[in-house]
């Protein structure tokens, strides 16, 4: 039995935020999946057995700080024209999505979510799946570097996606960002306004907020 099993089926407390029926058939019609978010923090993920290793020391908001309580689907991983940009392009890319979206889908919007967004979303999508929706490898090319040379690796197949939780610095603006690497879901730290060529960001779709 894995950590995260038995994870999706904890109670969900009752002031989720749901898609409309409309955005709802939209959604089914387009074939993709639906997870509940339900306001978990760090702490209460790692208390479901959930592995997080945060690499950002002495951020307790950062450990508290909860997830929407929310549905949530996604659609495109990671947009191709978000890697390598600072965090105001990303946005910038993210809010046009998110306004043809709502041309197709009804009553939602896509954001870059919290930290926590992408933790439990991860954990739910590996209880669902049974592999990491984003993760993280390091693989040795042998034909590349010498036996010498082995503690120097490629990088190959990496994802980290960047979130909009802030972290405190004194380095500058720095941005959490979520990936899964060795059987841990792990949080890193990237400044805001440097782009990273192995960091996009993944729009979540949540029911849209009426004013």
């Amino acid at each position: 039995m894995t950590a995260e099993s038995g994870f999706e089926e904890q109670e969900i407390p009752n002031e989720i935020t749901r898609f409309s029926p409309e955005a709802r058939r939209a959604i089914d019609e387009a074939r993709l999946p639906i997870f509940t978010l339900t306001g978990k923090s760090i702490r209460d993920l790692r208390q479901f057995g959930i592995p997080i290793v945060p690499e950002w020391p002495n951020q307790e908001y950062l450990e508290t700080l909860p997830s929407r309580k929310s549905e949530v689907t996604l659609e495109d991983l990671y947009p191709k024209n978000t890697f390598n940009k600072p965090m105001l392009q990303q946005q910038r890319v993210v809010e046009g999505y998110s306004e043809e979206l709502s041309t197709r889908i009804p009553d939602v919007e896509a954001i870059i979510g919290e930290a926590p967004d992408y933790l439990e979303l991860n954990s739910l999508w590996i209880e669902r799946y049974g592999t990491p929706l984003f993760e993280y490898y390091a693989k040795l090319n042998p034909v590349i570097f010498p036996k010498f040379l082995s503690r120097l690796k490629l990088f190959k197949d990496h994802i980290v996606t960047r979130t909009a939780t802030l972290l405190i610095s004194p380095r500058g603006s720095f941005v959490a960002m979520v990936t899964y690497i060795h059987g841990a879901h792990r949080v890193e730290g990237w400044p805001r306004e440097q782009g990273m060529h192995i960091g996009g960001v993944t729009p979540l779709i949540f029911p849209k907020t009426r004013t």
